[in-house]
Parts: C-alpha cells; structure tokens; sequence
C-alpha cells in the first residue's frame, strides 16, 4: 500500500518531464519561413511607424492582428525603387497579390493556450510596452525563427511586478 502511494507522484512527475521533453523537441527544429521577411527595424525604429499602423486591432480587440494585404499595399504598391531591391521585392509580392485576389499569410508569432483570456487593448490601456511581452520583436532586422508560447511564469511576474490581479479567473477560461 505504501509503495503504491510512492509509485504515483513519482510516474506523474516522470510522466510530466518526458511531455516537456518532447514539447522542446518538437519545436527546437521548427524554423517558419514567413510570406515576406518583415523588417520591423526598418518599420519601427528607422520610419517612426506605430506599432498599431499594421497592427491594426490592437486597441478594438482582444487580438492585434496581422497586417492585410491593403495594409502593406499603401506604401509598397509604389513604383519600384531601383535602389532598394527589398522594396521591390515586396512591391512584386503585393502586386501579385493584388492581382490574384490573394491575402499575405502570416504565420502568428506569439501564443497563448486556447484556455487564456487575453487583451492587448487591456495591456496597452494599462501602459504595458509592447516589448514587454514581445520583447525585441519591434527592432528586429528578420523575422522570428520559431514561434513563442507566452508563458504564465513570464504574465505572473509582470502581474506581481504590477501588483494586478493573480487570481486564476482573471486570465483563464
């Protein structure tokens, strides 16, 4: 009887480090290749362009939202700029775009468990920096390599560091 009530939490924790093994594994190799190499330096930093001009949703909804093609078009449907062959590149995808009716498919960077609330106008609204969860992302050259799982550990820092709510409800379904 003793053993047993040993073997439990021992295969449980066995069982949890094995599933954060594979968890690593599995995304350590990922490397996702975006439709554009968005340089957010370029954007951000070198044109003083806000973060919610592309980032259209962010104060309305709960999510920011990814740039659509109509977006990138007010710049880059210009006429190509001999001297800047990203420009021109980009201009060629928006065009063909255009003219095939397609929208640009962005694969979503940042994550959160389908069981999380979040609101990006509630953080923005509380004077969170976009960089705070997103870290270096809006001075980036090139875009991310793989996709980043937003961790509680990292939301309950910023919460106690803010001294707002931890209560489970807050965040979680």
């Amino acid at each position: 009887m003793q053993r047993k009530k040993l073997l439990a939490p021992i295969g449980f924790a066995v069982i949890v480090v094995v599933g954060v093994l594979v968890y690593r594994a599995s995304t350590a190799a990922v490397h996702i290749a975006q439709p554009i190499e968005f340089n957010h330096y370029k954007h951000h930093v070198e044109m003083e362009l806000e973060c919610e001009m592309c980032h259209e949703y962010v104060m309305g909804n709960a999510v920011a939202g990814l740039p659509g093609q109509e977006i990138c078009a007010e710049c880059h449907e210009e006429d190509p700029d001999q001297e800047n062959p990203r420009f021109n590149e980009v201009a060629r995808i928006i065009k063909a775009n255009a003219e095939s009716g397609d929208e640009i498919e962005w694969v979503r960077m940042y994550q959160t468990l389908d069981h999380v609330i979040f609101s990006h106008e509630r953080h923005l609204s509380a004077h969170v920096e976009c960089a705070e969860c997103h870290g270096p992302t809006g001075t980036s050259v090139i875009p991310m390599a793989k996709p980043v799982l937003i961790s509680m550990e990292s939301c309950m820092s910023c919460h106690e560091k803010r001294r707002v709510s931890v209560d489970c409800l807050t965040c979680h379904k």
